[in-house]
């Protein structure tokens, strides 16, 4: 009879009394007063998900109904997984967060609409915003860098091979994420923190 195995919820000690928390929300609050935009969505987010769902309908609508050639079908189906793609990173990310509009409403949307896609938003807000946001990067519990064998994502996990590194592999990837994903200035604020080297304003 096999017995199920325990996972010990990380905790964390602020011994030093670091405000590096704090001071990186002011940094961001500030960042956003200094060149007064907004911290939630704007047009170029808004026309970004309309553009995407309805190249995505159209793609989805035409292989299911009109039944094109293979090769073509092959080729939509790729589109529509990018695409997929893209609603996860500019729209459903964004509406989970509570980032894509100034409304709640129009959050919760974007948010659910990946149950449109096949998958939960409801698992995603579990699997992202509470696990992965609280216990960012740590080994067997965040299972947002549970992507193996293609990235090694912290020290802790096994490097496939001492001849390819973990950071020239992911780089083959920036650029999609780039392109597909909401670089905002709070991505590029938290960023350039760097984490390793802050130091406390007090």
């Amino acid at each position: 009879m096999s017995t199920m195995s325990t996972l010990t919820t990380p905790k964390f000690q602020n011994a030093k009394k670091s405000h590096f928390h704090q001071d990186l929300k002011n940094r961001v609050n500030e960042y956003f007063a200094k060149a007064r935009k907004s911290s939630t969505g704007n047009f170029g987010l808004y026309f970004k998900a309309i553009l995407f769902w309805t190249v995505y309908v159209a793609l989805y609508v035409h292989v299911l109904f009109f039944t094109p050639g293979t090769w073509l079908a092959l080729s939509e189906c790729l589109m529509m997984g990018g695409l997929t793609a893209a609603i996860g990173f500019n729209v459903m990310h964004d509406g989970g967060h509570g980032s894509f509009s100034k409304s709640k409403f129009w959050n919760k949307i974007a948010a659910f609409s990946v149950n449109a896609l096949g998958a939960s938003g409801i698992m995603w807000n579990n699997k992202h915003n509470i696990i992965h946001h609280t216990y960012t990067n740590i080994d067997g519990v965040d299972d947002d860098i549970e992507i193996k064998p293609l990235l090694r994502m912290c020290p802790s996990q096994k490097n496939i091979s001492s001849t390819v590194s973990s950071t020239s592999m992911s780089g083959s990837f920036i650029p999609c994420c780039c392109w597909s994903g909401s670089l905002n200035p709070i991505t590029a604020s938290t960023s350039n923190a760097k984490w390793g080297s802050f130091r406390s304003s007090e």
